[in-house]
């Protein structure tokens, strides 16, 4: 049988083969705190790839227990590695680990919003650019590494619809943002106070 590791061609990370290397792994909670470990560090050093099998391996070594999942996740955000987070709900849009979304839809907005600050995001972004959830992300994203040529009217396009933007409260925060690195610092202050001021928004956006 192919081993975890064998799922790795340099930085590629090969899911389907790594899910058929772990089938059938027995829980153990020990081995998957040592993988949450191992995929912080594989991230920090760069090295996706490896973080990616090492999620995965964690995963099914924890038994798919949500609990441990979401201890996880706490974990990863004390480090600021929204990414692997992101990375862990979305590994394949058949991953189970995707189940745990369900009723997390704000943390969802938050997760992907943070991810996109992340400069080893590219793949996570460039894979789900067709998923909906990802919409107001994946614009940071773009405007973050560059590339505004379309940015912000995707994100006028947001600001200027009522549902849409009642579905992507974190535009206007992203709005702020831009006028801020634009140096219209009262602008800025002026959005983010009306965010604040307004009950409907979500708790992590301010």
């Amino acid at each position: 049988m192919d081993t975890p590791s064998a799922a790795i061609r340099g930085s590629e990370f090969d899911f389907q083969q790594t899910v058929t290397a772990l089938a059938g792994t027995e829980p153990d909670e020990e081995l998957a705190l040592e993988l949450l470990e191992e995929s912080i560090d594989a991230w920090r050093d760069g090295r996706l790839g490896a973080a990616r099998t090492a999620l995965l391996r964690m995963y099914f070594a924890s038994g798919r227990d949500e609990t441990f999942i979401r201890d996880a996740f706490e974990a990863m955000v004390e480090e600021n590695a929204w990414l692997l987070i992101a990375e862990t709900l979305y590994m394949s849009e058949r991953a189970n680990a995707i189940e745990l979304t369900a009723n997390m839809q704000a943390y969802i907005h938050q997760v992907l919003y943070m991810a996109a600050a992340d400069p080893q995001s590219k793949n996570l972004f460039e894979k789900n650019q067709k998923t909906p959830i990802f919409s107001a992300a994946a614009i940071r994203y773009d405007i973050l590494n560059g590339d505004s040529s379309n940015s912000k009217d995707d994100l006028a396009e947001i600001l200027n619809d009522p549902e849409k933007l009642k579905q992507f409260p974190e535009a206007r925060l992203l709005e702020g943002e831009l006028f801020l690195n634009l140096g219209d610092k009262r602008r800025a202050m002026g959005i983010f106070e009306e965010i604040m001021e307004d009950e409907a928004t979500p708790e992590w956006i301010w």
